[in-house]
């Protein structure tokens, strides 16, 4: 696992028309840039068919297709748990730079959302970046 990245802000839930983009700052090494890595990101439920846009150094990576999720507002009334699923990406180390990296998340859903607060979305578990 890469470790030393900025998350003195990180979100519990990211909102696509409230809190987005979310950005995470980290520095590789010459021997971690030189590799490829997977990252995951998990999530315990989400709204509105939202899932996690990426984007390492500027390059984007596949959209993944939407999660199986209660329909309901689940978070937003008070729960955080839905169906547990968890998003992954094999970066390729082409994608990395020897010193500072950012990645992106964004929401995309293909649905309209209802409000900043009732827009397409998830709660996190975890966001990890494996080498």
């Amino acid at each position: 696992m890469i470790q030393g990245g900025i998350f003195n802000r990180f979100p519990a839930i990211q909102f696509r028309g409230e809190n987005s983009p979310t950005t995470i700052t980290f520095n590789l090494n010459a021997s971690q840039a030189s590799s490829s890595h997977m990252l995951n990101i998990g999530i315990t439920a989400a709204y509105n068919n939202g899932r996690p846009s990426i984007m390492v150094n500027g390059h984007a990576l596949t959209n993944p297709a939407a999660s199986s999720q209660p329909n309901s507002r689940s978070f937003t009334i008070g729960t955080y748990r839905g169906n547990n699923t968890t998003f992954s990406w094999n970066v390729p180390a082409s994608y990395f730079v020897n010193g500072s990296n950012t990645i992106t998340i964004t929401p995309i859903s293909g649905s309209s959302d209802l409000g900043n607060w009732l827009s397409a979305g998830w709660v996190y578990d975890c966001v990890e970046l494996l080498n």
